[in-house]
């Protein structure tokens, strides 16, 4: 039997499109099409789960293909993305969703955002000074500043945040906190981002030889900066 090492996302959506994808249900779950690829003999016969994850990496740069969440409460999408390229976790809480109704979740939440967002105020108008007509002009900033006031406040360049995520629903809080605040930045031109992670772990019996092994392979291949396990007090 010969195995499948690379595919197109364009695959991966017919398949998706043909098999699960229905009007009332338009999402579904990556890990489930992954183990179905895995049983029945008639669907492609891939190589292994890596060439499945990099069709879906392939496809989230595009809108032609598919959009991505990291779950759903009721209507909302959690970690909803659709057309920018993202890292993907391929396990029980990413969901794939046909591209007709992630389109018209993004124009409804750009939507959403549009109502919301304040409209500035239109500039105030004065009397032109001993003229009896009925012309206006806006006043500088110069010969309106009331007295007393202060300089206009320094624009702020620099953004730092912290926060505790819980250990069990990591996964889903890292999406809500990409998509809510990141984002933000990311979207910007000129704006650089960085992200840092910092993981702290005990454990009153100390840790198993075998789980200190896999967890120095697990951050060697993730690139950890600096990962090491250390005596308690």
């Amino acid at each position: 039997m010969l195995y499948i090492t690379a595919w197109a996302p364009i695959h991966l959506a017919n398949m998706r499109k043909t098999w699960f994808w229905k009007p009332d249900v338009p999402e579904v779950s990556a890990l489930d099409v992954w183990q179905k690829t895995c049983q029945y003999l008639y669907w492609p016969r891939l190589h292994d789960d890596t060439v499945f994850r990099a069709a879906l990496a392939a496809g989230t740069g595009s809108r032609d293909f598919f959009g991505i969440a990291y779950g759903k409460h009721d209507t909302h999408y959690v970690g909803f993305s659709f057309g920018e390229a993202v890292a993907l976790v391929l396990d029980g809480t990413l969901l794939v969703i046909d591209p007709h109704a992630a389109s018209a979740y993004a124009e409804a939440q750009r939507a959403t955002a549009d109502m919301v967002q304040p409209t500035a105020a239109a500039p105030a108008v004065f009397p032109v000074s001993g003229s009896d007509t009925a012309g206006i002009r806006e006043p500088s900033s110069a010969a309106y500043r009331p007295t007393g006031s202060s300089a206009p406040p320094t624009a702020k360049r620099r953004f730092y945040g912290t926060i505790n995520l819980d250990p069990v629903m990591a996964k889903m809080q890292f999406a809500n906190l990409v998509e809510e605040v990141v984002s933000q930045f990311s979207t910007q031109v000129g704006v650089q981002v960085k992200i840092a992670i910092e993981i702290q772990a005990e454990s009153l019996t100390g840790f198993s030889e075998k789980l200190q092994r896999d967890v120095r392979e697990n951050c060697h291949v993730l690139h950890f900066q600096q990962a090491e396990f250390e005596e308690g007090a």
